[in-house]
């Protein structure tokens, strides 16, 4: 497995890839854990709900724009003003509005369908299977180095 992931890493037009991928927004696993972990901090100084917070959140990535956030994708919040975090469920992406302001439609696995205001939250979406393998890559890429 190791000479074909190398094999593969030597391809041109992997390289390629692999030379822009912070243009286009992909993140090792550990610089995910350090934005997610900033955010957090500045909306709880409790080390406890932070962990518990951290560990529910482990295959999420924070959301900073609206042009990182995908149709179809899982995605949790809370709200900015609470003064306790409180964790969101969450639910699927299914339509962004910006008539007045941007709201995000999503349907929870209930089938029910709800909006929320993207400026008035903290969102987190969740990692794909691709994006995974993308980090991981990046991760060996690193390693070797």
């Amino acid at each position: 497995m190791d000479d074909l992931l190398q094999e593969s890493l030597e391809n041109e037009e992997v390289q390629k890839i692999l030379q822009n991928v912070e243009d286009i927004g992909y993140y090792d696993q550990e610089q995910i854990y350090l934005f997610r972990n900033s955010v957090l901090e500045h909306y709880s100084q409790n080390k406890s709900e932070l962990k518990q917070i951290h560990d529910k959140l482990n295959k999420y990535k924070y959301i900073d724009g609206l042009d990182e956030l995908h149709l179809g994708r899982y995605i949790r919040w809370f709200k900015k003003e609470d003064d306790l975090i409180r964790l969101n469920n969450g639910g699927f992406i299914i339509d962004i509005s910006l008539k007045n302001d941007i709201n995000i439609v999503c349907k929870n696995n209930m089938n029910r369908i709800f909006n929320l205001n993207f400026n008035e939250c903290i969102i987190f979406q969740k990692i794909t299977l691709q994006e995974e393998l993308v980090m991981n890559v990046i991760k060996c890429l690193k390693e070797s180095e």
